[in-house]
């Protein structure tokens, strides 16, 4: 569940200036053969069992790819992320954006992963917070 909800705080700076998030989230689910409503249920319930929490590592960086935050070979763009995030969630996404900018994997894989463990361990209840699911 803390690399769940990693993931889920990595994502707070999901969304593309142009295009609607509705179309990333649609394409991801499709790409990772997700349903909304199992995501859901997994974070809330903290579910931690590796096939799942992959799962939603690949969405993750499906999603954040397709929003222009997170390039093929692994680089995060903080500055694109903390432009997508909802005015609401800025005071508390930001920082954390910030302080979690400088992970990366040899991917987007495994940037995603680093990025939600470093999210996860700085605010645990932000991927609730965000549009990305």
């Amino acid at each position: 569940m803390n690399k769940l909800v990693l993931f889920g705080i990595l994502c707070v700076c999901v969304v593309a200036a142009t295009k609607p998030r509705a179309d990333s989230k649609a394409k991801c689910y499709a790409e990772t053969d997700l349903a909304d409503l199992d995501v859901r249920a997994t974070i809330k319930k903290s579910i931690s069992r590796p096939e799942p929490l992959k799962q939603i590592i690949a969405y993750l960086a499906c999603f954040m790819q397709d929003r222009s935050i997170l390039t093929a070979d692994g680089i995060f763009d903080a500055e694109v992320c903390k432009k997508e995030v909802r005015p609401e969630n800025a005071a508390s996404a930001n920082p954390v954006i910030d302080a979690c900018a400088s992970q990366r994997g040899k991917n987007a894989l495994e940037t995603t992963a680093l990025l939600l463990k470093c999210l996860k361990e700085r605010d645990p209840k932000l991927l609730e917070k965000l549009d990305i699911f």
